[in-house]
């Protein structure tokens, strides 16, 4: 499975210029937000594994789930875009996965609950989207212990974060931060177990800022052995988002190859997982 690839720039034509160069190397739009002035993209590999799918409608995009699991394809990665007044539901579908379920709500709260009964059967966080207030969640039965950390206090929710992907590996094995989300005032943190090292820039007003805060983390990583690449990019609430890991293909984490882990190690893994399920712990100003 090939990395996904993040662009950014600063006009129409130059978005158009890079989308067609990378439609030539069979990469396909996944993503597109803006502030106004820079646009963000996603592009992602467009290969025979894999078919990409958009519509306008919310519901509309709910509906090609199950008629692409009729053809074999497991939903594995959904974007929300809404840019020029265009509202896009995007969803990569794959052939070479474990199956996977999707949750909707229009509720966080009925998200949070919903995810708890989730992870007590066996079910790991593997993707999270929200726009328009519409909350889609998709789940499988991996080991990689997907699950994710919340609070609408920022610096708490920073503190949460640090905590369990730096803190508590130590004690229960790395813990990898891939996603974030902003949903009804709450910072989203998306992990994952099994990954590696992660590092996020959230919430910056200037974009240039934003860009020099990645740019650190991935120099930064490099003296740490760790290839940091851009895994992911928000624009929200008129500030900048964005996480770093070395892991860029969260995808493969559940590939049928992957996903035939033995079950004893399996097992290990969710036992030392239970002490990060889906509290949010507060420390200290670090």
């Amino acid at each position: 499975m090939q990395v996904p690839i993040y662009r950014f720039s600063a006009s129409s034509k130059e978005f158009k210029k890079q989308s067609a160069e990378l439609a030539k190397k069979d990469y396909a739009l996944m993503e597109k937000g803006t502030d106004g002035d820079i646009t963000y993209a996603k592009y992602i590999a467009d290969t025979e594994a894999n078919t990409i799918l958009s519509e306008q409608d919310f519901n509309d995009f709910i509906e090609l789930i199950p008629t692409q699991k009729k053809k074999g394809y497991q939903l594995v990665d959904v974007r929300y875009s809404n840019t020029d007044g265009k509202e896009v539901w995007t969803g990569e579908f794959r052939n070479d996965v474990i199956p996977t379920t999707q949750f909707y709500t229009d509720s966080f709260d009925e998200f949070k609950i919903h995810a708890a009964k989730q992870l007590e059967q066996g079910k790991d966080l593997i993707n999270l989207e929200h726009g328009d207030g519409n909350i889609l969640a998709t789940y499988a039965n991996s080991p990689t212990i997907g699950g994710y950390l919340s609070n609408k206090n920022l610096e708490k929710f920073g503190n949460s974060v640090y905590k369990n992907t730096v803190l508590d590996a130590f004690n229960s094995g790395p813990t990898d931060l891939v996603d974030y989300e902003y949903i009804e005032d709450n910072h989203v943190a998306v992990t994952k177990r099994f990954t590696g090292a992660s590092n996020y820039a959230i919430n910056y007003q200037d974009y240039d800022q934003f860009k020099t805060a990645i740019e650190s983390q991935i120099e930064k990583g490099k003296g740490y052995g760790q290839d940091f690449a851009l895994v992911d990019v928000e624009y929200v609430n008129g500030a900048w988002s964005g996480v770093v890991n070395d892991n860029n293909e969260t995808v493969s984490l559940i590939s049928q190859d992957y996903a035939a882990v033995p079950d004893s190690l399996l097992a290990q893994a969710r036992m030392s997982g239970e002490a990060f399920s889906f509290d949010t712990f507060v420390l200290p100003n670090l």
